[in-house]
């Protein structure tokens, strides 16, 4: 629409001169060019892309004309054919929100999206005070509203994570008291702290197991170099053979049991030296019978394979305090998560982070689980396998 004000910018910018058009809905348009003082008054018509400029002398002119944006661009035509020339639209505060109103309320027409709605809420109510855009703004924030209850409603009878479950935990929070959402929302935390006791156990469990088999691993370990050291007192063996086994054994036993998850083919290509090995040395107490030698070789089989049952975790940087849950109230002002080490763990923070984030997902540096690490994550949709590092080992 060609009604409005257009000045030619660049003429501002590079002479300071004011050089604009104003077309107005009655037909008329006024001229002006600040420099030569020139200020014209008089009348338009357009036909299809084609303006002419009516005189009062009864002389007219004309120029193609074509907007995009704020951009207008005229081209004169006759007498003869110029050289495009860009205006921008000027905007008065009053056409600028009409402007804005009029688009908003063509997309409030089509909107069907949470993000959708709670955008032109938003957008509806820094136009307040214009026509009925507070009542507009209400009218977005109660759909938005009702769109994201049905969901979380309909997303509580599929089966969840607990880190699920707190997500929407956090999202019923953040509708306010809406209808039961409050009610919902500790219903979600209840199913979330079932199932984080339920892995705390369960990881309590395995850390009791994995501590019971690293302890004999060792206890084999040191048994066989007991065993080892009897038999070289007993027949008076050099003093340089003990210290092959132990340097042979100290080392393969090592490699497994100090090994982390990465180096599992290293690990594996010891163990079965160490299987070997042992295995030939049981041979050997068969042929002829010791059992110094016996309990020595099968010492060390147990110890080598019990070592590899449980890799070694990347170790954990511990921090000053203690990471502790941190519960929400009522009122539903946002859901913290956990605190550590002077950080405050996001947990969750956008819709899709339950389908991003699983249990079990472990931060790179740290090893911490998501929800567990006391440090808080870079940004809010980490990588599926990756994660990223959290917030304290990123400054290191």
């Amino acid at each position: 629409m060609i009604v409005g004000k257009w000045e030619h910018e660049m003429t501002r910018i590079h002479m300071g001169t004011e050089l604009s058009y104003e077309f107005f809905n009655d037909g008329t348009y006024r001229y002006f060019n600040s420099k030569s003082g020139v200020r014209t008054n008089a009348r338009y018509t357009t036909s299809g892309n084609i303006l002419t400029y009516h005189f009062e002398d009864g002389g007219t002119a004309k120029s193609e004309f074509v907007i995009r944006g704020d951009t207008l661009t005229l081209t004169i035509i006759t007498p003869e054919r110029g050289k495009p020339n860009d205006f921008t639209r000027v905007w008065r505060k009053e056409e600028r929100q009409a402007d804005l109103y009029n688009k908003l309320l063509s997309q409030k027409a089509s909107a069907s999206t949470e993000e959708k709605l709670r955008e032109l809420a938003k957008q509806f109510k820094e136009l307040s005070g214009y026509k009925n855009s507070n009542e507009l703004s209400r009218e977005c924030e109660n759909q938005y509203r009702v769109l994201k209850y049905n969901r979380l409603v309909s997303e509580m009878n599929n089966e969840k994570t607990e880190f699920e479950w707190q997500n929407i935990a956090q999202q019923f929070r953040e509708l306010n008291g809406y209808e039961n959402s409050n009610e919902l929302a500790s219903e979600c935390e209840d199913q979330y702290r079932v199932l984080k006791k339920s892995r705390e156990d369960k990881e309590l469990k395995q850390s009791e197991k994995e501590t019971i088999i690293k302890v004999m691993a060792i206890l084999f370990a040191t048994v066989a170099i007991i065993s080892w050291i009897t038999i070289f007192i007993n027949n008076g063996g050099a003093a340089g053979l003990l210290l092959l086994y132990l340097t042979i054994h100290s080392g393969v036993f090592s490699v497994i049991f100090f090994s982390g998850k990465s180096h599992k083919a290293l690990r594996i290509i010891f163990l079965i030296a160490g299987i070997l090995w042992s295995l030939l040395s049981i041979i050997a107490c068969m042929v002829e019978w010791n059992t110094a030698a016996f309990v020595m070789s099968i010492s060390q089989l147990a110890s080598y394979i019990l070592a590899m049952i449980f890799p070694r975790r990347s170790a954990k940087k511990e921090s000053a305090f203690p990471a502790k849950e941190i519960s929400t109230g009522a009122s539903g002002g946002g859901y913290t998560g956990y605190t550590g080490g002077g950080y405050t763990h996001p947990l969750l923070t956008t819709n899709n982070m339950a389908e991003l984030v699983r249990n079990g997902e472990s931060c790179s540096t740290c090893d911490n689980r998501i929800g567990d690490c006391p440090y808080e994550h870079k940004g809010d949709k980490p990588n599926i396998g990756g994660v990223g590092i959290c917030h304290k080992h990123s400054k290191m």
